[in-house]
């Protein structure tokens, strides 16, 4: 995957300082996007997309700003880029926006074309969101991962805090880790007819969990489930998974594990 950095544009012209200047400014120093995802074949934690949008709108409504994120289809020299561009705006209508590049793959095994492209409006989407929102990934092994040519080791993954209750499960407030058993996988199809994959997650005390993944996020989920494609997700059933709730108590950062428990009767 050929990734480019953002360029910054908006349409303000002279050299005052807009409402979506200071708006933006505002959001920059209170964001805070962690790095939520694990990579197990270069040994590295990353942040997603989805991690900065995460993080991102619970400050979008304290600043009362609308952020749009479109792609664009280009051919440059004789290969395909998805060119996407992040929008931030303001209530009056004064905005500004960067764009970020990806290029195709012109193919990748376990993926159809359709993930392809997938996969790169996903780096293309970050990599804008990146520079809207001053996001330095510089030190991300997503710039420097050897793919393979060294072999790192991994970070040992947090310990899931312990409980005084015996009867207290794994599932516990947004931010804690959780530990679940996938009991249910199903492809579906949404709205505009294109696959999505429906995860459902169920804990030592029956508390149960489900998670959409739509076509952007499929490719990262194959890879890390380690699933060779969408048709293999009936393979993910019984096997162990860590991740962490987020405000809508949904699983995100989902995770093979070597952890288990036995399930109630």
């Amino acid at each position: 995957m050929i990734y480019f950095g953002a360029m910054f544009g908006n349409n303000n012209k002279g050299g005052y300082m807009s409402n979506a200047r200071k708006a933006l400014m505002a959001i920059q120093e209170e964001l805070k996007a962690p790095k939520g995802q694990f990579n197990k074949f270069g040994g590295y934690y990353y942040r997603s997309c989805e991690d900065i949008l995460e993080a991102v709108k619970p400050l979008l409504i304290k600043n009362k700003c609308l952020l749009t994120i479109s792609d664009e289809i280009k051919e440059v020299g004789g290969r395909i880029y998805v060119c996407a561009t992040a929008e931030i705006n303001t209530e009056d209508g004064d905005g500004y926006c960067t764009t970020g590049w990806a290029r195709e793959e012109a193919e990748k095994k376990g993926m159809d074309g359709s993930q392809i492209t997938g996969a790169a409006s996903s780096y293309a989407r970050k990599y804008a969101l990146n520079g809207l929102f001053a996001i330095d990934d510089a030190k991300d092994s997503d710039s420097t991962n050897e793919h393979g040519k060294t072999t790192p080791k991994a970070p040992t993954p947090p310990t899931p805090p312990k409980s005084n209750n015996d009867n207290n499960d794994n599932a516990g407030t947004s931010g804690s880790i959780v530990i679940g058993k996938i009991f249910f996988t199903a492809i579906k199809d949404d709205k505009n007819g294109q696959k999505f994959v429906s995860l459902g997650f169920v804990c030592e005390d029956g508390q149960k969990y489900y998670r959409n993944v739509f076509v952007q996020g499929i490719p990262k989920m194959l890879e890390t489930l380690q699933v060779a494609s969408i048709d293999n997700i009936e393979e993910l059933k019984g096997k162990f998974v860590s991740f962490t709730l987020n405000i809508k108590n949904e699983p995100q950062g989902i995770q093979l594990t070597n952890e288990s428990f036995n399930e109630q009767k």
